[in-house]
């Protein structure tokens, strides 16, 4: 429990709220925001906004007795790390432990009096029409990442499928009743190309440079706004500034290092604006990300290594791979398979792409590193990986210096794509017939597209994300990647080496110093 936020006097709780999430937030807050169905919150990282959420959800559900509340993430699994972890540390910091009991199968936070917190998934928008409350209402709902709604449509989808007023009457019968309802959505604002953008930031509440640089938020209202399940909308942009618990002598100094060295970026990382409107997904990937073998040789130390593995095998065993060409990007290749071996350099500053092996099934496609032997079959596939793992074993290994390299020292850690169980098996087989016994396949960990590439431009911003010329596939895809028409973060297409790359660095990506130094949220 936080000192002097929770009071208790004669069975009555008392909360300095303003004490607990600090200012900046005092406008949307609900008691303030009650006719709004629809509140925005658009911002920088490190401005308190899932911190604000959770403790307003906290406080709801015990300052009235209908409350309950739904909070949503794409898939369900995905709220245990984050919407939960978020409303449980505010109840403790409230000192509220006693009146809250939680558990995890299902995921869920029961008030004393049996209302509750309920988290979910909206990857099935018409499984939320069956949810009901034995006691009270379900008036909240929360959106984390609201970018994982992917569209319209489907945001119009998910509102409607979220009724008002669903709970019991006198009878036990299930009944709609007029109870007010308000659903808030938090994200990061990356790009513009979204309908969070034009649906309710267009025209209403635009982005100022020059107001957002010297002040801690902007925010909107307007109850007469009329939505698809609703009326009352609220906006609300906050900057770094508006969290006053930053570590200043971090944030600050990163804030000026990115302004400086980076601008656009820092408009959206630290301001909350809406990210540069291009087409290209890596802007910040240039030349001095690039780095030679002679340098990966010369003026690196590892202290560990992985391997990342996308399969590719999603085009059909043995079948012919399309090829697309076009007079802005150059060669595209719809499947491959793909290994990259990747070190992280002492203190996780650095992150190397080191070397890569590339398959494709199309002859007419050709460049270092691939593998144009037609028809390859699972287990022929898995030979050849095992073969270049060997080999980098040898390269990287061996008599290199003072390197310390821990290679063949330790064991390997090789992050197989998770769609692919049955690779994954024919790879563990194989190892034992190579008689390697220090090689570990784990699944991938599959995290959205958007988070990946925020970390790669911020990664590559700080030149702490690097590349080898040993792997020409992944300096092309790097290049070569744009946005998806519908303004998804990185089009579904010639992004194998790339997400190999993602598979190999996921275990360690929030352990690095320019992502903690930067993207640390309350």
């Amino acid at each position: 429990m936080r000192q002097g936020i929770y009071k208790e006097e004669n069975g009555v709780v008392s909360i300095d709220v303003r004490k607990a999430i600090g200012q900046g937030y005092s406008n949307g807050w609900f008691t303030n925001t009650r006719k709004c169905r629809y509140r925005l919150y658009k911002g920088a990282r490190n401005t308190k906004k899932s911190y604000n959420w959770a403790n307003e959800a906290v406080i709801r559900m015990i300052s009235d007795e209908i409350t309950n509340i739904l909070i949503l993430r794409r898939y369900d699994v995905d709220n245990r790390n984050t919407t939960f972890a978020n409303i449980c540390r505010a109840i403790s910091d409230f000192g509220l432990e006693k009146y809250f009991k939680t558990r995890t199968q299902p995921l869920e936070i029961e008030y004393v009096d049996g209302r509750k917190i309920i988290f979910a998934g909206m990857n099935n928008p018409t499984s939320l029409n069956s949810l009901a409350c034995k006691k009270g209402f379900f008036t909240c709902v929360y959106i984390e990442e609201a970018y994982e709604v992917e569209s319209w449509d489907a945001f119009v989808k998910l509102d409607q499928s979220i009724r008002a007023g669903m709970g019991y009457d006198e009878n036990g019968n299930l009944v709609e009743l007029d109870v007010p309802q308000q659903i808030t959505m938090c994200f990061n604002a990356w790009s513009d190309q979204t309908w969070l953008y034009t649906e309710f930031f267009k025209g209403r509440l635009e982005d100022d440079y020059e107001y957002l640089d010297t002040h801690k938020y902007a925010d909107y209202k307007d109850e007469s706004f009329v939505g698809p399940g609703g009326t009352g909308l609220y906006l609300h942009i906050s900057t770094y500034t508006c969290n006053e618990f930053r570590n200043r002598n971090q944030v600050d100094v990163a804030a000026k290092e990115m302004k400086e060295k980076n601008p656009d970026y820092y408009r959206t990382l630290f301001l909350g604006c809406w990210g540069a409107a291009t087409d290209t997904t890596y802007p910040e990937f240039t030349k001095s990300c690039i780095i030679t073998e002679q340098q990966v040789r010369d003026d690196f130390v590892f202290m560990d290594f992985s391997i990342g593995i996308d399969t590719g095998l999603s085009a059909g065993d043995g079948k012919k791979i399309v090829v697309h060409k076009n007079e802005d990007v150059s060669t595209r290749v719809k499947a491959a398979t793909v290994m990259i071996l990747g070190g992280i350099t002492p203190g996780y500053k650095q992150a190397v792409a080191i070397d890569e092996y590339y398959h494709s099934n199309d002859p007419s496609f050709s460049g270092n590193n691939t593998d144009n032997r037609d028809n390859l079959n699972i287990q022929e596939q898995a030979n050849a990986l095992f073969d270049t793992i060997i080999k980098w074993m040898h390269k990287y290994g061996e008599g290199r210096n003072k390197k310390g390299d821990i290679l063949m020292k330790g064991h390997i850690n090789v992050y197989i794509d998770s769609a692919d169980i049955g690779f994954r098996q024919v790879m563990e087989m194989t190892a034992r017939k190579y008689g390697m016994y220090n090689i570990d396949f784990i699944p991938s960990t599959k995290t959205p597209i958007q988070g990946r590439v925020d970390w790669e431009r911020l990664m590559f911003s700080y030149n702490d994300l690097l590349v080898s010329e040993n792997c020409p596939n992944l300096i092309r895809e790097y290049k070569n990647s744009r946005r998806g028409k519908k303004g998804e973060a990185r089009e579904n297409i010639d992004d194998h080496a790339i997400n190999s790359h993602e598979y190999q660095l996921q275990p360690f990506r929030n352990d690095f110093v320019s992502w903690k130094m930067n993207f640390k949220e309350h």
